[in-house]
């Protein structure tokens, strides 16, 4: 998300956005979900993303049916991960090599489309304008 998009305003000259690591992004159902999809369409996520529930696209109506990968590795007892066919791809791709792998590999190969970079927040010094050397050296190791 950007500072923007959380509700505090206008961000302010002392603070930069920074690009962080990548993150896959997720759309979850519960395993005893009658009749659940095991995949996701672009279009269909571009609709559930772009208007939430008032989107009408079943079954994702409910908004907390996406959630980052990294919060989906414990509950994988219950959900199941949906795949995700991009524009132009002809077949959906899961987020993983496979349902038991935690290995993200068909997001770092490009397979896997659903995903962004997270937002890191640095507070930059008021006089120099740039962040301080440990907050430079957390941006430059992510």
């Amino acid at each position: 998300m950007f500072y923007e998009t959380c509700g505090f305003g206008t961000r302010p000259s002392t603070v930069a956005d920074e690009s962080g690591p990548t993150q896959a992004m997720l759309f979850v159902v519960p395993f005893a979900a009658t009749g659940a999809p095991s995949s996701i369409t672009a279009e269909e996520a571009a609709n559930v993303w772009g208007c939430g529930t008032r989107g009408t696209i079943s079954p994702w109506l409910v908004e907390s049916a996406t959630l980052a990968a990294d919060a989906f590795d414990s509950p994988r007892a219950k959900m199941h991960a949906l795949a995700c066919r991009g524009l132009e791809q002809t077949h959906a791709h899961d987020a993983d090599s496979a349902a038991d792998a935690f290995d993200k590999r068909n997001v770092r190969d490009g397979h896997y489309l659903a995903w962004g970079h997270e937002h890191l927040i640095v507070k930059l010094d008021a006089t120099t304008n740039m962040p301080s050397a440990a907050a430079q050296n957390f941006v430059d190791w992510s």
